[in-house]
């Protein structure tokens, strides 16, 4: 029996070196050898090409310049040699599709709303870029009975598929005469590829920021020329809506997916009509006369003419497929109307009266929209119809209504980036425990004191070291799902970084001594709650995070973060389990109409939700505590028991020391639908790539061979770090954590001091969420 398992492990290993043989064997018969040495010589490019997700690949050709292709383990390469591989069968059929086809790459460090960077095959006859072309070819063809297309990437530039089709065991090879141009940013790339008068346009409108880091953008960019015949002025009032006039967002319209007929809306709220004649695509008046420059985070076109808009008789919504990177995010869909959320414009008419229009934030969509935007186009058409009906009551003049066909673009900023001031004003004050050994962290010096391993592997050191800014480029390595954030010190040295004295909250020390004790006593014997004069909390120098996201239908939820570099687990027997490296607690606050529905603390064991009405609170904000060395939150003081009987594994909780995170926040607005963060305008300056980050904010599990570590009845002494707040389902429709088809109860009263433990959903209200209906109930 010892012998059969023996063998069949033997010709699993066997069958993979083959396979991965002949992927190197194919490519070095082929005339692409410096390629397939660069990836064996690899470590990261090797898993990849071996792991059996690659089924295309474009492997430039020997002829290619050495300097082209490096046999370097740098991020840059790494990226280019993910840039080269596809996890779909490309054929020479498929990419010769009219007029080209777009391919998802394994390269997942592109901005595209959590879908990988794709390239783009052009069918047509003598594609150009219109810029010098990068990857100029140094093969003839071979001869072939068909066309071979040509393939576009970075910065426009092109390379050709000079032999096709060329089978291996995991799919097929192309060969290309040079590699695929890394994307850059939409300004980097305007710069390269000289369209400046774009670029100082954007930077005069104070675009250009956004416009790098918005997810899933297509920029349609005119000629210099084509601006100067315009006679486009930096200076001009009417600049920032021009230039929105020529931004599409949440829409990646490679060229393939502009087909005829096609109406797109900007975000100037001016709708964009595709029309293709033959070869040639037009947008309004303009010719594309350079496609497919590929972007961080998007497409760009260029044009040779500055788009114009002719003006509608009656406006009407667009509804604009969202054709999105890789074929996940053509599966989506998204609406876009001329009206924003938010917005509210004032206006004189001939009769001298003035009349507000207001739509109040209550989603993407405005206060009678639905999770999935359904009521939107009734909403927007009965404005525009009330509209047009005052133009013809002498109202509002023709010019004004002209006016309004353009959003004003601070306003569209400001109201992307808005946080109700409601949200802070029922924001949760935090009891942390007294005898805290390990306090609030600040997550920017988190980051100064560990280094990112790939497993058990540290990640060469790059220019940089990671930070806030550009966390998410650790995606690179393997999607950055076994990337950990692997402490420099030893942990069992307990390093001051890992405690943050520091951060303590301000508060007296009463707040967290005998009053406090004596209170939570007689609330213990008298079966009450008493109202505390300690209704003000202290400041942390650690920033909390706030993340707020508008799920229409009058939902808002308020997720609130707590980060702490350690986590230390409980004892049982005086054997301790569960410590970690970085810990991230959350609670939420849903609001329903601006009023506060149901609080979610993330106590151990899947957390607990609460009405309103049954939580503690110091005025009207609710009062959570936080729980000794675990910092799970709970709704009461006490012993809070979890996972093993008898209550020998427990959390303790008290009256410490009290956190009111609204002193000091990065606060945040999220689009859950198209995976977006922004900072809020209470915080702009509040850096957004760290979100992105998919791996773990502490060490991998240490092996048992660690001294450190010991396993005792399932339980191990230290444990994995945690992901970050993007994976704490912030879409969830349900106010508790769980999946769609979990129960979720919501508790109208708070329990005794100690853990409640339920079998099943328990008792209280379940909160319904009918699948019928349009939002959370």
């Amino acid at each position: 029996m010892q012998l059969h398992c023996a063998l069949i492990v033997l010709a699993v290993v066997i069958s993979e070196s083959v396979a991965q043989l002949a992927l190197l064997d194919t490519l070095r018969s082929s005339g692409a050898s410096k390629f397939a040495d660069a990836i064996e010589a690899d470590p990261s490019a090797s898993a990849l090409y071996r792991s059996g997700k690659v089924k295309t690949v474009f492997a430039p050709s020997d002829d290619t310049p050495s300097t082209r292709m490096k046999r370097q383990e740098t991020p840059e390469e790494q990226q280019r040699q993910a840039l080269q591989a596809s996890a779909s069968l490309n054929t020479i059929a498929d990419l010769n599709k009219d007029p080209g086809d777009t391919v998802d790459t394994q390269d997942s460090s592109a901005n595209l709303g959590g879908s990988p960077q794709n390239v783009v095959s052009d069918s047509r006859n003598s594609p150009s870029s219109g810029v010098a072309k990068r990857g100029t070819s140094f093969l003839r063809r071979d001869d072939h009975n068909v066309t071979l297309p040509a393939m576009f990437s970075g910065l426009g530039n092109n390379v050709s598929i000079i032999k096709g089709d060329i089978p291996y065991e995991g799919g097929v090879i192309h060969i290309v005469d040079g590699p695929f141009t890394l994307p850059q940013s939409l300004s980097s790339t305007t710069r390269a590829t000289g369209h400046t008068t774009f670029t100082s346009l954007t930077t005069a409108s104070n675009l250009t920021a956004e416009l790098d880091v918005t997810a899933g953008l297509t920029a349609l960019i005119p000629t210099n020329a084509a601006f100067a015949t315009s006679n486009v002025s930096a200076t001009s009032t009417t600049t920032p809506s021009l230039m929105d006039g020529h931004i599409i967002p949440n829409f990646v319209g490679y060229l393939p997916s502009l087909t005829n007929g096609l109406k797109l809306v900007t975000q100037a709220g001016t709708t964009v009509t595709v029309t293709v004649k033959g070869d040639d695509f037009y947008l309004n008046n303009a010719k594309i006369i350079a496609s497919n420059l590929i972007l961080e985070n998007g497409v760009g076109h260029v044009l040779d003419q500055v788009l114009s808009f002719a003006p509608a008789a009656t406006p009407t919504p667009t509804i604009t497929p969202f054709t999105g990177a890789g074929a996940s995010a053509r599966k989506k869909a998204a609406l876009q109307i001329p009206l924003q959320a938010s917005e509210t414009r004032s206006f004189s008419g001939k009769t001298g009266q003035g009349r507000d229009i207001h739509r109040q934030q209550e989603g993407p969509f405005g206060s009678d929209t639905t999770l999935d935007g359904s009521k939107a186009i009734p909403v927007a058409e009965e404005l525009w119809k009330q509209e047009e009906q005052d133009v013809g009551q002498g109202k509002i003049l023709e010019n004004e209504m002209e006016v309004l066909r353009y959003k004003d673009h601070e306003n569209r900023s400001r109201i992307l980036r808005d946080v109700p001031q409601y949200v802070l004003e029922y924001a949760p004050l935090v009891h942390l425990f007294s005898g805290e050994q390990f306090w609030p962290g600040d997550i920017a010096e988190h980051l100064e004191h560990v280094t990112p391993f790939l497993n058990y592997t540290p990640i060469k050191a790059t220019t940089q070291s990671s930070n806030l800014t550009n966390l998410d480029k650790l995606n690179y390595f393997d999607d950055g799902r076994f990337v950990y954030l692997t402490s420099d010190d030893n942990v069992e040295d307990r390093p001051s970084w890992l405690g943050g004295e520091k951060n303590i909250p301000d508060v007296p020390e009463t707040k967290g001594g005998f009053f406090s004790r004596l209170k939570d006593l007689a609330e213990k014997l008298l079966g009450t709650q008493f109202t505390s004069e300690q209704t003000q909390g202290g400041r942390s120098d650690a920033p909390a995070v706030l993340i707020v996201v508008d799920k229409g239908h009058g939902v808002v939820d308020a997720f609130w973060f707590y980060f702490y570099s350690y986590n230390l687990g409980n004892l049982v027997f005086n054997i301790r389990f569960g410590n970690h490296v970085g810990d991230w607690e959350h609670s939420l606050v849903r609001f329903k109409h601006g009023k506060p529905k149901f609080v979610f603390v993330s106590e151990h064991f899947f957390g607990q939700a609460y009405s309103y009405e049954a939580i503690e609170k110091y005025g009207k904000r609710p009062v959570i505590y936080s729980a000794e060395g675990t910092h799970a939150m709970y709704a009461t003081p006490g012993n809070h028991p979890y996972i093993l009987p008898l209550g020998l594994l427990h959390d303790q909780t008290d009256r410490g020391p009290l956190w009111d995170p609204a002193l000091n926040s990065h606060i945040y607005t999220y689009e859950h639908l198209s995976d977006t963060l922004r900072a809020s305008n209470m915080t702009p300056r509040a850096p957004v790539e760290w979100f992105y980050f998919n791996g773990h904010w502490g060490d991998k599990l240490y092996p048992l061979e660690d001294p450190r570590q010991y396993v005792f009845a399932g339980q191990y002494h230290y444990v994995t770090g945690p992901l970050g707040p993007r994976f704490k389902h912030l879409g969830r429709r349900k106010v508790c954590q769980g999946s769609y088809d979990d129960t979720c109860v919501i508790h109208h009263w708070l329990p005794p001091e100690r853990a409640m433990y339920w079998d099943g959903p328990g008792e209280g209200e379940e909160e319904g969420w009918d699948r019928d209906a349009p939002g959370p109930t």
